[in-house]
């Protein structure tokens, strides 16, 4: 419980990091100054305004939107406004578990958590995670700090885009006609390069962050065709997409929502199945004859 709170205080000094050393507060009487403006960008983090903060992050010249430390402010304004709440995301899914209905999975839990989040969200996410890329595509060029806080956006990447995709009426739970096969292609691709790049951050930075929380993640990964070794949608393949959006709805490895319309056939460890066993074929009995989503 401590150490999630110094992980937690230490992101949030994240947002409050000064740029330009010592000189920082130098030209503070200039109210158009960098330096102003990143300061005026961190009061409107702190009172969660975040779309206000993005609107004023731009306002930045080139040479201080290139600084890396603004980057990581704007992260932090997109994150925010997609709905990443740390402390919440923490004690709903290590602390205090979220209460789900079992088996209890990684998936289940996320789309608990995000309940009522729009696909915009899932946009805010993505944009937060682009920048966080930007900084470096692999976790060994980021800073502790800079990994900590991108392994919960790419949590809140996940799960706002189960829940507005797979929880329309806004209870917590997959609905029971969500198809995740329908997914969209782009989509698929951000599951695949959020498992990527959570598995390559635990490798960076250790486990003990997240307990057991990613158990059925990290067992999950001998299944996937070395989708966990992806970090950018670029590098995403068919197969790994057919995958990825298989993974959310499926049940066997202990992760996915064994969302009930795919479910028992979509699975990535399902042995081929007859195509003329009635029902048998995935998605939702029609298609195709596979155990992964075409």
């Amino acid at each position: 419980m401590k150490s999630w709170i110094l992980w937690c205080l230490t992101l949030s000094s994240i947002a409050l990091t000064n740029v330009g050393g010592c000189n920082l507060y130098s030209d503070m009487s200039d109210k158009t100054s960098d330096a102003a403006i990143v300061e005026d960008i961190n009061k409107l983090i702190d009172k969660s305004l975040w779309n206000d903060a993005v609107l004023k992050w731009q306002t930045l010249s080139a040479t201080a939107q290139a600084v890396r430390s603004n980057k990581v402010l704007l992260a932090t304004a997109y994150a925010g406004r997609g709905g990443l709440d740390i402390l919440n995301l923490v004690d709903k899914l290590v602390t205090n578990p979220v209460s789900v209905p079992a088996p209890v999975t990684f998936f289940r839990q996320l789309i608990a958590i995000f309940k009522g989040s729009q696909i915009g969200n899932f946009g805010d996410q993505i944009n937060a995670e682009n920048i966080l890329l930007s900084i470096s595509a692999t976790a060994s060029g980021r800073t502790t700090d800079e990994n900590v806080f991108m392994l919960f956006v790419e949590f809140a990447k996940l799960g706002t885009l189960l829940a507005a995709t797979g929880d329309l009426d806004g209870d917590g739970l997959v609905d029971a006609t969500y198809d995740n096969c329908a997914l969209p292609s782009a989509q698929g691709a951000h599951v695949v390069t959020a498992v990527g790049n959570i598995t390559d951050i635990l490798a960076q930075i250790g486990t003990s962050l997240v307990g057991g929380a990613l158990n059925g993640l990290n067992a999950a990964c001998a299944n996937l065709g070395g989708a966990c070794a992806i970090t950018q949608v670029a590098d995403v393949t068919a197969l790994m997409n057919q995958v990825g959006r298989t993974l959310i709805g499926e049940s066997n490895l202990g992760i996915g929502l064994k969302a009930p319309l795919n479910d028992p056939f979509c699975q990535i460890t399902t042995s081929p199945i007859d195509p003329v066993a009635a029902g048998a074929i995935c998605p939702s009995g029609s298609g195709v004859a596979s155990t992964i989503c075409p």
